[in-house]
């Protein structure tokens, strides 16, 4: 489902404040796979996640995922690539704040040919199963650190995708919504999704139902 080929990423090339972010990286992630990735800060975890989420580009290498070269599609195109295959859960949460909880939530169904009555279904599904719907009309701006968490997460599940990015996803959450984000991540594991996890949270750490620990160091797999 996802491969990763030589990939290196140089920010400020040739500058002299250049930065290593990724180093002739080599991974391959099968379908249905569920792969936690572990490192410091500033390894090179959440520069690889962007990288298979066609939000930025290599600098040498490719990324294939479900068969397409996405490190080479023109940004239009790696728009509608993510749009259709990748939920992408950002560390940052990146939501629209002069929308309210709702509003945010559906983005990603808008250029689709969903009806509205269907998407009014997956909003309030993914809404009560991260309990933010007595939230739904409420400006995110509005919100605290954990709920806006929350909601990003609903942004990034409505449309089940098949690959699940998440960076640092219980960052702001409580233990509760934590256990709930574990639970689900086993559900969409059981639906065959792939997943792709990274953080430094050591709840991830030795789940009965991880396939794989990928160690990141100063941009390399160790």
């Amino acid at each position: 489902m996802i491969e990763v080929k030589n990939i290196s990423k140089k920010f400020n090339e040739n500058l002299a404040n250049e930065v290593i972010a990724l180093n002739d990286i080599n991974l391959t992630i099968e379908q249905g796979e569920l792969a936690i990735l572990k490192g410091a800060s500033g390894s090179g975890k959440s520069t690889l996640l962007s990288l298979i989420a066609a939000l930025s580009k290599p600098t040498l290498g490719e990324v294939i995922v479900d068969g397409q070269r996405i490190s080479k599609l023109p940004d239009n195109f790696s728009a509608l690539f993510r749009r259709e295959h990748i939920g992408f859960i950002f560390q940052k949460f990146n939501l629209i704040s002069t929308l309210n909880v709702y509003e945010n939530i559906i983005t990603p169904l808008l250029p689709s040919e969903i009806n509205r009555e269907e998407i009014d279904q997956k909003a309030h599904k993914v809404m009560a199963e991260f309990s933010i719907t007595h939230k739904k009309e409420v400006k995110v701006a509005n919100l605290s650190g954990g709920e806006q968490q929350r909601v990003a997460i609903c942004r990034a599940l409505i449309n089940s995708p098949k690959i699940i990015l998440a960076d640092e996803p219980t960052a702001n959450l409580d233990a509760f919504l934590t256990d709930s984000f574990l639970d689900f991540i086993q559900q969409m594991k059981e639906e065959k999704k792939t997943i792709m996890i990274a953080t430094h949270d050591p709840v991830f750490f030795n789940l009965d139902f991880t396939d794989r620990e990928v160690d990141m160091r100063n941009g390399q797999i160790i």
